[in-house]
């Protein structure tokens, strides 16, 4: 018999959101390499947008905004080696 439980707040992070870095900021979910950079300092962009594409386990992970607001900083570039829990950019709510 399946049994339906109800999620345990933290345990599972929605897919493709990636992690936030201690400032509360995206940051990368696991190492990988930048294999897009999809905004510009300087967008506003909404809940969700994509930021950043990951290249991870031969696997492409988005990594989207946590909330809306203004791209402040990109502190990633196309080519770039990340390691897991490193700021990818600066969002200002």
């Amino acid at each position: 018999m399946v049994r339906d439980h109800p999620p345990v707040p933290g345990a599972c992070p929605q897919a493709g959101s990636g992690n936030l870095a201690a400032a509360g900021q995206p940051a990368a979910p696991m190492d990988g390499v930048v294999v897009k950079v999809a905004v510009a300092r300087g967008d506003v962009v909404e809940r969700h947008a994509v930021l950043v594409v990951l290249e991870a386990m031969k696997m492409q992970i988005p990594v989207t905004a946590p909330w809306p607001g203004e791209v402040r900083a990109l502190l990633v570039a196309e080519g770039d080696s990340v390691t897991s829990g490193q700021p990818l950019a600066e969002i200002a709510r």
